[in-house]
């Protein structure tokens, strides 16, 4: 990754729980963190939900150092201090010359 990319990001990875014959994430129980340094936070979008605008979404695409353990859709990332979720798996995207090459996911958060 590039000099810019200066920011750190914690995955918030909850255990699975059983419910009924099925494995679920518990939400409920307390995570394993794990610190990712050297990440780039691009703001994507942000946009108010409701007849009265009581929600609000916003969105962030996050760069990850190449090599980067990949993120998966049930982990939660810290992204500047508030969680957000994971929408799907992250990707290790590639590079002719290694330069550029890095892991990316793209993470929202709800309020209201």
């Amino acid at each position: 990754m590039s000099s810019f990319a200066q920011e750190t990001i914690v995955r918030l990875r909850y255990p699975a729980t059983s419910r009924h014959g099925s494995s679920i994430t518990d939400f409920t129980a307390d995570p394993d963190e794990h610190s990712i340094d050297g990440c780039w936070v691009e703001p994507t979008d942000s946009e108010a939900a409701g007849a009265a605008r009581r929600a609000t979404r916003t969105g962030y695409r996050i760069s990850m150092p190449a090599g980067t353990e990949i993120i998966a859709a049930t982990d939660h990332l810290r992204v500047r201090g508030t969680e957000h979720e994971c929408e799907g798996d992250g990707i290790q995207v590639g590079s002719p010359t290694g330069a550029l090459a890095h892991a990316q996911i793209t993470v929202h958060r709800w309020e209201g």
